[in-house]
């Protein structure tokens, strides 16, 4: 964020706890589409996404004054949207024992991208956006099955652009668990991907 937004920003903050209710709506509007795209990458399921973010906007409502600055404003309403979206999915009890051994990673990590693979297909023409748009929801589908300490790193990182220190800050993490899951969590997605394909495949062959 530059840093006149920054200073726009703390001087909203400010204002919202005076209990300038403009400021507060104004510093809600800025973040609440972001948060909805965090939650949804997470539960999967549009309308539990905006009920996490209603309830997560709720919560920073709630919680302002107890802000001290110890991390960015929106690591820190990431971190509560976070904590609102996994204990839906807890609720919805769809959590699978995962294996957090760690591999090791390439050079940079980013073999697999899923944010430069969505990227990549609002570049397409038109006459290819229908495959694509097949292929993005079977990605989608794909991460919906990843466990969650695998799916939100990978959601903070390749959807919301988060940094590595941000999504360690925002998930308690220390920075090397957040590289190797990233990197974990890349290898499983193309495993589910590639299962997904010889499905396909199986589907579509002759008797």
């Amino acid at each position: 964020m530059p840093p006149t937004a920054t200073a726009d920003e703390a001087g909203l903050l400010r204002d919202a706890r005076a209990g300038d209710r403009a400021a507060l709506g104004e510093l809600l509007r800025r973040h609440e589409r972001r948060l909805f795209n965090v939650a949804l990458g997470i539960v999967r399921h549009h309308g539990d996404a905006e009920d996490v973010t209603q309830d997560a906007l709720v919560k920073v409502v709630q919680k302002l004054d107890d802000f001290r600055g110890d991390a960015q404003l929106t690591t820190w309403m990431t971190r509560i949207t976070v904590n609102q979206a996994i204990s839906l999915l807890r609720k919805r009890k769809t959590r699978h024992a995962v294996s957090l051994d760690a591999d090791r990673a390439g050079a940079n990590g980013e073999a697999f991208s899923v944010g430069r693979t969505l990227e990549q297909a609002r570049e397409l023409p038109p006459d290819h956006r229908v495959q694509e748009q097949e292929e993005h929801a079977r990605l989608r589908d794909a991460i919906a099955r990843l466990d969650e300490s695998f799916r939100v790193p990978l959601v903070l990182r390749d959807l919301d652009g988060m940094d590595y220190q941000e999504i360690a800050d925002t998930l308690d993490l220390p920075l090397g668990t957040v590289k190797s899951r990233l990197f974990r969590a890349r290898l499983m997605l193309r495993e589910e991907l590639s299962r997904d394909e010889s499905r396909g495949n199986e589907a579509n062959s002759p008797a």
